[in-house]
Order: structure tokens, then C-alpha cells, then sequence
């Protein structure tokens, strides 16, 4: 088993939000680990409100350049010579330069078919770092307890068009649970807004950065959504909701703590990576709103009024 010295760190992330939380647990895992290293953060720097409370810090802008020419060269870089590299990724190693101060943690595993969040744990135990498991406890000691549920949010968008359930399905949820007396929101991200997206009168919310998205999400009842980053954040803070997938494999990508309702299409899931190669996928409109209010009626049944 190799053990990685102490020093330097540096956290390359390149991903979008649900990549970065499935990501978290691994990278306090790192700072319990080195808990007197210096870590550095090589990533969006809007995540570093998620970063700022394990004391990782933005990378330096002097060792950016050194950090991006890991892609194309094969020698260490003599700037990064007291530093380890931790980088994430989808599936594949991105740079030739192989040294025991780099390693990737690539979270799909295409044969296994394991949540992202458990093959990034299990590569760091290869390593020699064994993972933190009460990082969940960890999360919400860092960012409070959800609050008093107040209202049902719906998260129509995604970071991809082709995994999200057709809008006029969101409107016709939102409508049922309006006549059973909850209050329901739409969270639209900037995609949704730069499409124009019509919520037919509902409450429309846009976040302007992950804080208030944070806080939004905290005083929710419950949540629905695609496969995409605020479901990963809703299912971290014990705030149930359901995750439709079709496209996308919820083996690798489902949120902890989200109940999942797939496409029965037998077509699906017919990518590993998120990347999807179907130019119009059908599967998400097989989806049926009756399962989502199946669920939703378990899941908050004391509720007064719900499924009366």
C-alpha cells in the first residue's frame, strides 16, 4: 500500500456542481489525512465556499500555468516539486506525465458500475488514505442542519437538455400538489433563463450563487429534479426528494439520500460518462408524474391535506 508523504497539496477539480459534491467526501477525507498540509484548490473558484471550512485555499495564480501544463508534458514541473496533485476526473487520466506526486481519482469505473462518490473513496484507500465516514455528519456540522420545510421545490434544468423530464410533466406536478395545498417553487438556472423557460405563474427562483441556492434548499419539503447538482445538494443536507434519471446511469451518478425514479425505457441508461451520444432521448417523457406523487405521498404522508 503506498502512503503519500506530507506536504503541499493541490485539488484539481474541473466539473460541474453534482461532479464537485460527489467529490467532497474525498476531499475532506484529504484533509483529515494531511490535517497540517497546506492544500490548495485548482478548481471553480465558486466551490470554495464549500472548501473554505477544510482550509483549502485557491491555488496561487503563479502555479496555475504549471498546474494546466500537467495536460501536455512529461516531466514533473520543477514549480510543483514539493507539491502533491490530487486530480478528479470523469474516466480517464488527462495528462501523459506520470509521477508518484500525481494521482488521478477517476470516479467511473465502467465495469463495476459504482457511485462516483464510493470509486473516488476507494482510490484514495489505495493510496493510503482511508475515508472519513462520518463526512455526513461533517457537512451539515460545516453548513447547518436543514431548516423548517416551508415549501416543494422543482428543478426543471440540468447541465444537459437531453436528461431533463419535459417541462409541461413539471407543470403538471406543479399543479397537483398546488391543489393539495403545498407551496411550490421553480429553481431555474442560468441555462433556463437564458431559454426563457415559462413556470405558467408558479414562483420562480433564480440563485445567484451556491449560498443562496444553499439556503434555498435547506427550508425545502421536499425536492424534484433531473440528474444534476442540486439534488446531490438537497440529498447532502437529509432533505428527501426524488431524482429522475434517464440517459444516465443512477448507479454512478444518483445523490445520496434521493429516492431515483428511472425511464423504463429499455434503452436505458446509455451512458456511463454523462456524455450522451442519443440526439433526441425518449426516455424521459415515459417518466409518469402518478409515481412522483407515489413517492412524495410515503415520503411526507403526515403532511395535512397530501393525498386526500
Amino acid at each position: 500500500m503506498h502512503i503519500i508523504p506530507t506536504g503541499n497539496i493541490i485539488l484539481v477539480h474541473k466539473g460541474a456542481l453534482g461532479d464537485f459534491l460527489l467529490c467532497w467526501p474525498s476531499m475532506l477525507s484529504i484533509r483529515t489525512a494531511f490535517p497540517d498540509s497546506s492544500i490548495f484548490w485548482a478548481g471553480r473558484t465558486d466551490f470554495l465556499f464549500w472548501l473554505n471550512p477544510l482550509r483549502i485555499c485557491r491555488l496561487p495564480g503563479t502555479l496555475i500555468s504549471s498546474i494546466s501544463g500537467l495536460y501536455h508534458v512529461h516531466k514533473w514541473p520543477a514549480a510543483l516539486e514539493s507539491y502533491k496533485v490530487f486530480w478528479f476526473g470523469i474516466n480517464r487520466v488527462t495528462t501523459s506525465c506520470v509521477d508518484h506526486r500525481l494521482i488521478f481519482l477517476t470516479g467511473v469505473d465502467r465495469e463495476a458500475s459504482t457511485n462516483f462518490r464510493k470509486t473516488c473513496l476507494s482510490i484514495l484507500e489505495k493510496n493510503g488514505i482511508f475515508s472519513d465516514n462520518d463526512w455526513k455528519n461533517a457537512w451539515n456540522d460545516f453548513f447547518g442542519p436543514k431548516k423548517s420545510p416551508e415549501y416543494v421545490l422543482l428543478f426543471p434544468g440540468s447541465g444537459n437538455r437531453k436528461k431533463n423530464w419535459p417541462l409541461e410533466n413539471y407543470l403538471g406536478l406543479a399543479h397537483l400538489l398546488e391543489k393539495k395545498g403545498f407551496k411550490v417553487k421553480f429553481v431555474l438556472g442560468p441555462v433556463e433563463q437564458e431559454q426563457g423557460v415559462d413556470v405558467q405563474g408558479f414562483d420562480a427562483i433564480t440563485c445567484h450563487n451556491y449560498e443562496q441556492l444553499q439556503n434555498l434548499i435547506k427550508k425545502a419539503l421536499f425536492v424534484v429534479g433531473n440528474d444534476c447538482g442540486p439534488m446531490h445538494l438537497a440529498g447532502m443536507f437529509n432533505v428527501p426528494g426524488i431524482a429522475l434519471f434517464g440517459p444516465t446511469s443512477p448507479e454512478i451518478w444518483g445523490p445520496h439520500g434521493i429516492d431515483i425514479i428511472t425511464s423504463p425505457k429499455p434503452c436505458r441508461p446509455c451512458s456511463e460518462t454523462a456524455i450522451i451520444d442519443c440526439l433526441d432521448p425518449a426516455c424521459m417523457s415515459e417518466i409518469k408524474i402518478e409515481k412522483i406523487m407515489k413517492i412524495m405521498e410515503k415520503r411526507i404522508s403526515n403532511r395535512v391535506g397530501f393525498g386526500q
